[in-house]
């Protein structure tokens, strides 16, 4: 029995084949994909955490020198050419915090900054309860893999926000968030090498460059408005992001202090 086919072909959004049947006969894309929902962006999250195959290295590649092109083309509909957002995030985040577990300039790093937050005084301090002070100190070293995954929701609110025009909704600004963020970790990486190397300042140092390349991925991903305004934007977007995830990280610890703790 011949199988039935459609009778109004459509073209393949990864490879440009004419597609027949449910499926891309070349490649395997759904002929028929839907908007972006959480389920939808979490389901392949397991089968993928490990799947390093060409796709992850064509991710990383293009993340690098065209960043807005990785996310626009998963937001449109192509699934099939990038290692997905969420995967490719997580995979990323896994190497830093292997790579500090193991890093004893790290360790060392972290050590002094907290010695001297104790002598000199600092934020914590403001608050009179020593299991506030405690929590806030060391929960942050104690929990980064879930704190640091906790900062990408914040700036997908933000980017709804300011890029409201795009008329994307909030799981498809979360794919931009989670590409990114995820790439910028490789100067995190890069950070804890160089502190192996280099004098701790200037290693750490590179680190800042992260937030000018989150701005300038952001300005790539958005396509309307003139450039400026893509990068005034995604500038916001990010420091928004951060100083509301941090007060809402530092609220809810010390909530868990006083109630929970």
């Amino acid at each position: 029995m011949i199988p039935e086919t459609k009778s109004n072909p459509t073209t393949c959004a990864n490879c440009g084949t004419e597609i027949l049947d449910a499926f891309c006969g070349k490649c395997g894309q759904p002929s028929k994909v839907k908007r972006i929902t959480f389920v939808s962006l979490m389901a392949d999250f397991q089968v993928r955490l490990l799947g390093f195959d060409t796709s992850f290295l064509r991710t990383v590649k293009d993340l690098t020198i065209r960043p807005g092109r990785v996310g626009r083309a998963f937001v449109d509909g192509n699934r099939v050419k990038y290692f997905k957002p969420v995967g490719y995030f997580v995979v990323m985040l896994t190497i830093f915090l292997v790579l500090i577990s193991f890093s004893p300039t790290w360790q060392e790093v972290i050590k002094v900054s907290q010695e001297t937050q104790s002598s000199s005084g600092n934020a914590f301090e403001l608050f009179d309860d020593p299991k506030v002070r405690q929590v806030l100190a060391e929960g942050a070293l104690d929990n980064m893999r879930i704190l640091t995954f906790l900062q990408i929701p914040f700036v997908g609110i933000w980017a709804m926000v300011f890029f409201r025009s795009e008329k994307l909704n909030f799981w498809e600004h979360m794919v931009g968030a989670f590409y990114f963020n995820g790439q910028a970790l490789w100067l995190n990486v890069l950070t804890i090498i160089l502190l192996e190397i280099v004098p701790a300042p200037i290693a750490l140092g590179l680190g800042n460059l992260s937030f000018i390349y989150l701005t300038w991925a952001s300005m790539l991903f958005y396509q309307k408005g003139g450039k400026f305004m893509r990068i005034l934007k995604g500038l916001f977007t990010y420091i928004m992001a951060y100083v509301t995830y941090g007060a809402a990280m530092v609220l809810g610890m010390v909530i868990y202090a006083k109630y929970i703790y």
